[in-house]
């Protein structure tokens, strides 16, 4: 139970490393535009690439890609990510899972 309760936590703060440490950034911090499929980091970039998928859980995901030249550049690029090259990428769910998803981290208590 207290493995159930655990994975709850971190998947509501975001599970890259850099938003469990509470250190860096997570999804929850990036702008979603859903009409033009685009994402805006807090650094007020926009990403690159969108692009409809689905997990090795068979899930569909959109993954957002960020230009490595704004990594390069980013003055808050080691909270964003570690990967080498620079580039930040993230998965979401499609608009109304992701949505639904929101609204429910919303409704939980926080532990802080």
């Amino acid at each position: 139970m207290k493995e159930a309760s655990k994975a709850r936590r971190l998947h509501k703060q975001g599970n890259n490393g850099q938003a469990k440490d509470g250190a860096g950034f997570a999804a929850r911090d990036v702008v979603l535009d859903w009409e033009p499929q685009h994402a805006v980091c807090p650094m007020g970039k926009t990403s690159n690439w969108w692009t409809p998928a689905v997990n090795w859980f068979k899930h569909a995901v959109i993954t957002i890609t960020c230009a490595m030249t704004d990594g390069h550049m980013c003055p808050v690029r080691e909270p964003w990510t570690q990967a080498t090259p620079p580039r930040r990428t993230m998965t979401i769910r499609p608009r109304a899972h992701h949505k639904a998803l929101r609204a429910g981290r919303q409704r939980e208590p926080t532990t802080q």
